[in-house]
């Protein structure tokens, strides 16, 4: 498996260590979400922009509503 690497181009994460740490460690479980089209859509570009994956962001905002 290769190195994950949590950094945009710019050389900085935003993500939190939590999240980090959860999206490496532990046993995973795929849930599916029914979003809206629009917030889908915005979604995908906030993840595009910031290069990282909607699957990070989406990890480390229900890490900060959740912990």
């Amino acid at each position: 498996m290769s190195k994950l690497n949590f950094k945009k181009p710019s050389g900085e994460s935003r993500l939190t260590e939590t999240a980090k740490k959860e999206i490496i460690v532990g046993e995973m479980q795929r849930i599916t979400f029914d979003f809206p089209k629009e917030l889908a859509r915005k979604l995908k570009v906030k993840a595009a922009l910031e290069g990282i994956t909607m699957r990070e962001i989406v990890i480390d905002a229900l890490n900060k509503i959740i912990i």
